[in-house]
């Protein structure tokens, strides 16, 4: 029973895992179109548009929240491990759980203050596109829990 279960568990971080990348990869493409065209536009029309950098900085803040999870999973933060590698491997994963339950200790405050910014700026608009800015600080939640 405890084998299904580890496997019930792995196969739910891989889906997630997937989600996640694939969603960093649409968020890049849509951050890199837009700035592009916002280019094509300013070159070649000689006009601006008014939300493209605002669009880009947005897909940016989701970015940033879904790589944050996607590395924290494959323990891919940089870090200083010159000390933690001489230590014999029982210490080493006491010290790596240790600092494993600080970031999630961290994150959970992040994420709780983070849905208290939602919450209290739900409904105000962006400056150029006009989407309720929750929107915006939602990156941060659903980052968060990941």
């Amino acid at each position: 029973m405890g084998n299904n279960r580890k496997n019930a568990i792995d196969k739910i971080m891989d889906v997630t895992t997937a989600i996640l990348n694939n969603s960093v990869f649409i968020l890049f493409l849509v951050m890199i179109l837009s700035s592009f065209l916002q280019v094509i536009c300013r070159r070649i029309f000689n006009a601006s548009l008014t939300w493209s950098e605002e669009l880009a900085r947005y897909c940016t803040i989701w970015m940033v929240m879904f790589t944050t999870a996607i590395a924290f999973k494959n323990r891919n933060h940089i870090g200083i491990d010159f000390f933690l590698a001489k230590l014999p491997p029982k210490s080493r994963r006491i010290l790596e759980d240790i600092n494993d339950i600080i970031v999630i200790l961290v994150m959970g405050y992040f994420t709780y203050y983070s849905a208290a910014l939602l919450l209290g700026g739900r409904s105000t608009p962006s400056p150029a596109m006009r989407i309720p800015m929750g929107f915006v600080y939602a990156g941060v939640v659903v980052g968060g829990f990941f």
